[in-house]
């Protein structure tokens, strides 16, 4: 019974582990490691008997939980414990470390609980209180029973690294002060120590990263900068793994992931140092690269011992084979071998002392035994050989400057005789340049008057450009006013024909005829008025447009400028050429908002796109394709904060060729006699003066597309 018993618990104690002088002689921790009794099963704290249970002894071959130990069921442990007559009248804390989920019972009252103890192994979770003291109010000399009730879950991972003993479960009873004064100092040097090691790491990485950035070429930097990251990794994830991890399959992974990290660092602090001396790749070289994968799997897969085969001999390895290509380089007079050799040796000394005051200590935690000394001696394990780089590449960096300096020195004195060769080469140039001057001064002349020519030319061209749009326009307006003439002067003779019937009917004494015929010709004068309206408002919008522009910008309506050109442009063609015929469709955004523009001068440009459009479906239309129809199409939108007009038509396209000309002055497609090459090259200038885009997209054999991008 007590075999398997001895698998299936725990030992309870520990050794005292405050630092010397933390807390008077009197008050040392009571340590609650005898008188334990075992009870197996899942009782509640009163149903627990008086009889049956396991006396348990100290065994120190059970001090940790064993990961290959099959979980025990649920029990309970048992003990009575005297509070020492001798302590001061003063608060007290029990302190726990454990591996299990538990629920601690002071006198049969329940003072803690952590994990979660299931109805299997399979719903339990075990919690480390990581000795987070729990405060009680005993006095002196006082009897009292402690009962635990403890289970250890199921498949969960343990891990001993860095000197992280699991203990099922361990208790002390200690003054509260003295207890968080422990738990505040572990959190304490820690956390200060890991991250005073973060900073000093990235200040290498910074500084090395540097370097290597500056001079691609050496790639020991990189590494060096690399073996720094990978330490910062490292040490921001070990004070989470000590500090913050109550539960040991988190710690597990987190500390492996730990171990990766340091050992990533070792690895690439070692090809630094190899790619600084140009040492050639080794037998000794494979073996320490194989070594670093045997640590990684020693690490996770061998219990307690697994990590001191792998991090602490690697560790040793790669500053012994530092000290191996150093020595071999000091014999070859390479530069900062010795430097990196009194470096390795320090760190050396320093890790073989920090492993000694504790690595191999199998029963107490590591914090427990963390001092200020110990923590530096670590710190300067790993500052040992990268001060030492550093400390060269400074010294080399020094050395570089100076002959740097010398070779300025060299180079002002060269730039000086530059300087009168120079000079004397200007003085021949100046001469040359005053004859280059006159002959450049005579053809600037001819050149102004073939510009003033030019301009000349070029005003003419855009008087005929605006005078045939003028007439398209004109041509346009004629054929809208022709149509409420025509019911003008229809209704009028007609009205006049039921004038002459009306007093006909009248003499006859027919007065219900005349009435009806008179209702008819008040109908038709409210036609005439109609259409006399219509004819008054095309007229108006004439000489709206006939004016010169303003330059003034108005809240305009796009969608009634764009329609309103739409249809002149085609009845201006329509007059024009009788043979022209297409189909338009204007899809107008009912939520357009006006938009401050020129009208005069944006209804010229929509003009202008809406006949070339028109020109390119007549144009291909009359080449005789089957089944082709001819269609122009107009949208307008809101996009964002601008407002987007759209003339798309399914002419025959424009060739890649010419798409970078057709807004340059003076460039046509249309055959001689039919356009200047003009009307493109002032839209574009009116939409860009309005802060606008004129965008083509076409497509040879598909169509054409252009679009105007006004902001709002």
């Amino acid at each position: 019974m007590k075999a398997v018993i001895t698998f299936l618990l725990i030992l309870i104690g520990c050794s005292a582990c405050d630092t010397p002088g933390s807390m008077p002689d009197e008050t040392k921790p009571l340590v609650l490691k005898t008188g334990w009794t075992y009870y197996p099963g899942d009782h509640q704290i009163a149903e627990l008997p008086a009889t049956g249970g396991v006396a348990l002894d100290p065994w120190e071959d059970v001090f940790q939980f064993r990961a290959a130990y099959p979980p025990p069921s649920v029990g309970w442990l048992s003990s009575n414990f005297t509070v020492p007559a001798n302590w001061p009248k003063q608060p007290l804390a029990l302190t726990i470390l454990q591996s299990v989920a538990s629920e601690v019972y002071l006198d049969k009252q329940l003072i803690a609980k952590y994990g979660t103890i299931g109805n299997g192994s399979q719903k339990t979770h075990e919690h480390d209180p990581l000795l987070r003291p729990i405060p009680l109010a005993l006095t002196p000399g006082s009897v009292h029973s402690l009962d635990v009730k403890i289970a250890l879950a199921a498949n969960t991972k343990y891990t001993t690294l860095f000197e992280s003993p699991n203990p099922v479960f361990q208790a002390e009873l200690k003054p509260f002060d003295n207890a968080l004064h422990e738990h505040t100092r572990i959190h304490t040097i820690e956390t200060a120590f890991l991250r005073l090691n973060a900073g000093i790491n990235l200040m290498l990485f910074v500084v090395h990263f540097f370097f290597f950035l500056l001079n691609r070429n050496q790639v020991a930097n990189l590494f060096l900068s690399l073996a720094a990251f990978s330490n910062i990794l490292g040490t921001l994830l070990q004070l989470e793994y000590f500090l913050y991890t109550p539960y040991h399959t988190d710690k597990f992974f987190l500390g492996n992931t730990v171990f990766l990290f340091y050992q990533s660092a070792n690895l690439m602090l070692f090809f630094a140092i190899h790619h600084f001396l140009e040492r050639r790749k080794d037998i000794i070289y494979w073996f320490l690269l194989t070594y670093f994968f045997v640590a990684l799997v020693l690490n996770a897969s061998w219990y307690d011992l697994g990590w001191r085969a792998g991090g602490a001999i690697f560790q040793i390895m790669v500053f012994l084979n530092i000290l191996r290509i150093c020595g071999i380089s000091i014999r070859q007079n390479k530069k900062g071998a010795l430097v990196f050799f009194t470096g390795a040796a320090i760190s050396l000394i320093c890790f073989i002392t920090f492993a000694l005051l504790g690595t191999f200590d199998t029963e107490t935690h590591f914090l427990r035994k963390l001092s200020e000394f110990r923590y530096l001696i670590y710190m300067l394990s790993w500052l040992g050989i990268t001060g030492s780089v550093s400390a060269f590449l400074a010294l080399d960096f020094s050395l570089t400057s100076k002959q740097l300096s010398l070779k300025l020195a060299e180079v002002n004195e060269l730039s000086e005789k530059n300087l009168a060769v120079e000079k004397e080469k200007q003085e021949i140039l100046a001469s040359q340049n005053l004859q280059l001057e006159q002959k450049v001064e005579a053809r600037t002349r001819e050149l102004n008057q073939s510009l003033e020519n030019l301009k000349a030319t070029q005003a003419q061209l855009i008087q005929a450009e605006k005078m045939a749009s003028l007439g398209e326009l004109t041509a346009g307006i004629a054929h809208e006013i022709q149509n409420p003439l025509n019911f003008v002067n229809n209704f009028s003779q007609l009205n006049t024909e039921l004038v002459a019937e009306a007093l006909e009917a009248m003499g006859r004494g027919e007065g219900r005829d005349a009435e009806d015929i008179l209702h008819t010709v008040a109908e038709n004068e409210n036609k005439i008025l109609q259409h006399g309206k219509r004819a008054d408002s095309i007229v108006k919008g004439m000489l709206q447009h006939s004016r010169t522009s303003s330059g003034v910008k108005e809240p305009t309506d796009i969608n009634a400028l764009a329609e309103e050109y739409l249809r002149l442009a085609f009845h201006g063609l329509r007059a024009k050429d009788k043979s022209f015929n297409s189909d338009y469709i204007f899809t107008p955004d009912p939520d357009l908002a006006k938009v401050n523009v020129v009208p005069q001068d944006i209804g010229r440009v929509i003009l202008n796109l809406i006949n070339n459009a028109f020109y390119a479906v007549h144009e291909r239309a009359k080449s005789g394709e089957q089944d082709y129809k001819p269609c122009v199409e107009l949208t307008t939108e809101h996009a964002g904060n601008k407002t987007v007009f759209t003339v798309r038509d399914n002419g025959k396209g424009i060739p890649a060729a010419i798409r970078n000309k057709i807004f340059q002055p003076f460039f046509t497609t249309k055959p001689t006699g039919e356009g200047t090459g003009l009307g493109l090259s002032l839209s574009y200038d009116i939409v860009k003066a309005h802060g606008g885009e004129l965008k083509l997209h076409t497509t040879e054999g598909v169509g054409t597309e252009f679009i105007l991008e006004l902001s709002n």
